[in-house]
């Protein structure tokens, strides 16, 4: 007499698993970029001749040369040129590689690496990130 041997369907959970990978793949897509976090703990404000890349919520890039103020003040620079800025700027600074990165905090963070990348390659080679203080 044969020995029965009962074995568990597998096909329907492995259906099951798919559906529910393809799912959450889907809604990835559509899933809001995260916004950066804000600081609970406040830090210094750029020193006075440092070099500044603001990067608004529309991701323009900005360049500028902080001052004694913390001023307004800068240039608009397209990506493209934002490396050869910033070789310029620093090429008559040897020994300071620092640049502060003020962007909005609902900006895609690809644009943050992207312009980090062209930093890196100008010869930066600190990054400081000014953020603003967390109101409670």
């Amino acid at each position: 007499m044969p020995s029965l041997r009962a074995a568990p369907n597998l096909t329907p959970m492995i259906d099951l698993m798919l559906v529910l990978l393809m799912i959450f793949m889907i809604v990835q897509l559509f899933a809001p970029a995260i916004a950066l976090p804000t600081s609970k703990h406040s830090t210094e404000p750029p020193k006075p001749n440092a070099v500044v890349l603001r990067i608004n919520r529309q991701g323009t890039f900005e360049l500028a040369i902080e001052d004694e103020l913390g001023g307004d003040g800068g240039w608009e620079v397209t990506p493209a040129a934002l490396g050869p800025e910033l070789a310029r700027l620093y090429a008559r600074r040897p020994l300071d590689r620092v640049l502060y990165l003020k962007a909005d905090s609902a900006l895609a963070f690809g644009v943050i690496e992207a312009a980090l990348s062209r930093a890196r390659g100008a010869g930066v080679r600190v990054v400081a990130m000014v953020t603003e203080r967390r109101t409670r």
